[in-house]
This record gives structure tokens, C-alpha cells and sequence, in this order.
């Protein structure tokens, strides 16, 4: 939380998110992702011990739901994955901001895959050995992104469409 950098595992109330355990913790201040537990049980954790470096958790952001947001500069990072493992998806409801200047991805360094929005305006990328499919992802609104890393099958979903190759949109 910003008001003393302390940090808290919520959990969880009937398969929702605990908001309310949320905003006690955080109080008047900013509450901050230290770290996003793996719910597959792979161990998969996802962290970020740099206080500059952490996701902000916002409540109500999509749709009443809680949302991750950040500058491009924020990000967790988790233990990196078998190399080669073949297919590797990614997933995520996200916004690009116009005024964002940098990309913003779900990664793993690790393989050199990764999908999210470039750092031009109205456009979704997924970067995969090989392939780099983009399309079309208007800013400041929210979208669905679906990644597939599966070598020269490689697809990127954004909103429902599918879109494989190199460069296409």
C-alpha cells in the first residue's frame, strides 16, 4: 500500500475477489500487486519486490471488477517456463491508454514470447519464435487478448478474432 509500502495476501469470498478486505487494508492510500499467487498449482507465482516496478490494483474498473493498471513500466515476473514448451497461451482483458508510450506485455522472457499492446497507437502484438501476428486493438478500451505460442501455428485472438502470420493488421 502506498502509505507505508506493507503488503497483505487477500484472498478470495465466494469466488470473488475480497474488495472489501482490500480497501481496509489500503485505507485511504494506493494499494499495490506485490505478488499473484498461481491458482493452477504449478507454483507459477508472479512477483515484483520493486515498489516502483508494481501493478496498482484499481476496484471497479471493468465492468465493477477489480483491473491491474500501469504505465508500461510496472509488471510482475514469474519463474521462467520449460524452454520450448509448445503450446504456451497467454490471456488477458486489457486497455491501452493513448498516452502510453511503452509496450506493455505478459512475457516469458525466458522462451522470447510475449503478447500485449505495442507502443503504437491501436494495435496488439503476440511475439512468438518465428511469428509475429498483430491486430487491430482501439485504445482506451478495453479488450479481450488471447495468445497461442505454437511455432509457425502461432495465433493471436483479440475480441474473438483470430489472427495468425506475421504483421498483419
Amino acid at each position: 500500500r502506498s502509505s507505508d509500502n506493507a503488503t497483505q495476501d487477500i484472498g478470495f469470498v465466494a469466488g470473488n475477489f475480497d474488495a472489501a478486505a482490500f480497501s481496509a487494508f489500503i485505507g485511504a492510500g494506493n494499494g499495490f500487486v506485490t505478488k499473484w499467487y498461481d491458482q493452477s498449482g504449478s507454483g507459477k507465482d508472479a512477483s515484483q519486490g520493486t515498489a516502483a516496478d508494481q501493478p496498482q490494483l484499481l476496484l471497479s474498473q471493468t465492468n465493477g471488477r477489480p483491473a491491474l493498471t500501469g504505465d508500461g513500466t510496472q509488471f510482475l515476473a514469474t519463474a521462467s517456463f520449460a524452454s520450448g514448451t509448445s503450446p504456451e497461451s497467454f490471456a488477458a482483458v486489457a486497455e491501452r491508454t493513448g498516452s502510453v508510450t511503452s509496450i506493455g506485455y505478459i512475457a516469458d522472457a525466458a522462451n522470447n514470447n510475449a503478447m500485449g499492446f505495442q507502443n503504437s497507437a491501436n494495435k496488439a502484438a503476440l511475439y512468438a519464435t518465428g511469428t509475429a501476428p498483430t491486430a487491430s486493438a482501439s485504445d482506451s478500451s478495453w479488450h479481450s487478448l488471447i495468445g497461442v505460442v505454437n511455432g509457425a501455428s502461432s495465433v493471436l485472438t483479440v475480441d474473438g478474432t483470430d489472427t495468425s502470420g506475421s504483421n498483419t493488421a
